[in-house]
């Protein structure tokens, strides 16, 4: 049994997320928020419990004692039987006839205590087994711990957890260091106590909205990240709706444009780090979330859109890793070819396919659709320049590039020749190539470029291999790079 106030945890918690004057001392800035949160992630029973009780901390402190292996119904009955033997023992031994008498003999059920020749000093250091002291004895209050009545408490009576929490409902810019601090202490309750809390937070509009309005910050972005991805009680319909709801948010709100853009490409790092989560990937790659994901990829603002290719790239990884475990083609049984409709220079190009195997179906189908535009956006010319010591400029390549790049580097590891195929067709080998030319000096490009041209060789997709290799006998015979 241990024995802690809550209102020492409540005070506690102002050095994790109150940030201190800028007149205050080193110790108030840096020592006490530090040893504060690591005391707080130790996960002691003692420490985690006081969260989930009721609490107000304006009234009275009263102690609050917490056992490690019984569990909190067992505790009330538990404790009340403690006082009940306790009271009954004084009052049996007051009611004794021979209580005056030194050198009384005291009988109890569980031990029998001597007390023969008790001298007065011994008396007064001892009170708690003399007799005359019996009615001086003060019983400790008995912890207000929630019974079944109490069960399913609504946001508000937990007023520590509460407090906690209060870090992330401001509208201006948290704190880093005590972002990490909150994101220890959140993760120690995760830990230690995950049904109550994964129920607590995502039965909370209101906490679940903070989260991803400060998820620019690191720290809440990844905590935010365990949060949906915790799979305790994912089975339960109820939470595992939750999740699914507050996710198509998060895809709505930067579809429409609702979200800053530090917070939206924060959100879209949060969807891929839940792309590795078994559990979630079948929701995020249905039509509905990939359809307007894809929309996201033509984006005007290069940022968006590189972060949206991402995320389609990583799906796209993820859910051929679960369908493929022996590297072969996602698409090796068509039925039929692809066929095209209107023309590949129309934004409105519909590619279908009938394929067995529906894993990556729906996520490669949207994304071959727009690789018309997104061949397009390689093609632009840079619009950033690199001066150097030697008084010129070299072109810079934006994220943009980058993640293009990755995208089709992701479908060439498909190993699927239809693929392929579309990919000669669309000029991409001759663009890829003109990008070396361009970046000349871009040695992490030209690595990623003779990757894909690697991989492909090594599947044998015929489609590239024909397009790559008169390319590079033609740039090796025009002298373009060395």
């Amino acid at each position: 049994m241990f024995s802690m106030k809550p209102k020492i945890v409540y005070d506690m918690l102002d050095y994790v997320i109150e940030e201190p004057s800028t007149d205050s001392d080193e110790k108030r800035m840096y020592k006490f928020p530090f040893m504060a949160a690591e005391v707080l992630n130790t996960e002691v029973n003692c420490l985690m419990d006081p969260f989930f009780i009721p609490f107000d901390p304006t009234a009275e402190s009263t102690s609050i004692i917490v056992s490690e292996i019984i569990s909190e119904e067992a505790k009330e009955s538990e404790l009340i039987e403690e006082g009940k033997e306790f009271i009954d023992q004084v009052n049996e031994d007051k009611t004794t006839e021979n209580k005056e008498e030194r050198g009384a003999f005291i009988s109890d059920e569980q031990d029998d205590i001597c007390v023969m020749g008790i001298e007065e000093d011994q008396q007064e250091a001892n009170p708690h087994y003399t007799l005359e002291n019996c009615d001086s004895v003060i019983l400790n209050p008995l912890p207000n711990i929630p019974t079944n009545e109490n069960k399913g408490n609504t946001e508000g009576e937990y007023k520590i957890l509460e407090k906690l929490l209060s870090f992330i409902k401001v509208d201006t810019e948290v704190n880093s260091v005590l972002a990490g601090y909150f994101e220890k202490v959140v993760q120690a309750l995760l830990n230690s106590r995950k049904t109550k809390m994964l129920n607590y937070l995502l039965n909370s509009k209101e906490h679940m909205q903070n989260l991803l309005k400060h998820c620019y910050n690191q720290s809440i972005a990844d905590l935010l990240g365990r949060i949906l991805k915790a799979e305790e009680d994912i089975t339960k319909d109820e939470l595992f709706e939750k999740k699914q709801s507050f996710i198509e948010a998060i895809i709505s709100s930067i579809v429409n444009g609702e979200l800053p853009l530090e917070i939206a490409k924060a959100s879209y790092k949060v969807l891929i780090e839940l792309s590795l989560c078994p559990n979630l990937l079948e929701f995020l790659t249905s039509e509905l979330i990939v359809c307007r994901i894809c929309t996201q990829i033509i984006n005007e603002n290069e940022e968006l859109a590189s972060a949206a290719l991402d995320y389609l790239a990583s799906l796209i990884k993820a859910k051929s890793n679960t369908s493929t475990n022996d590297n072969s083609s996602v698409f090796s049984s068509y039925t039929t070819p692809f066929r095209t409709s209107v023309t590949r220079n129309s934004l409105n190009i519909k590619i279908a396919f009938d394929a067995p195997n529906k894993d990556c179906k729906t996520i490669v189908t949207h994304c071959l659709n727009y690789l018309k535009p997104l061949k397009d956006k390689l093609e632009t010319k840079p619009t950033k320049y690199l001066p150097t010591q030697f008084n010129t400029t070299i072109p810079i390549c934006s994220p943009l590039k980058f993640s293009i790049i990755e995208l089709v580097h992701t479908l060439v590891r498909l190993k699927d020749v239809e693929v392929a195929r579309e990919l000669e067709t669309l000029e991409y080998p001759k663009v890829l190539l003109d990008l070396i030319q361009i970046h000349y000096m871009s040695s992490y490009l030209h690595s990623r470029i003779y990757q894909i041209f690697s991989d492909a060789l090594t599947s044998k997709l015929e489609p590239l291999v024909e397009a790559v290799n008169p390319l590079f006998i033609l740039v090796r015979n025009e002298g373009r790079f060395h």
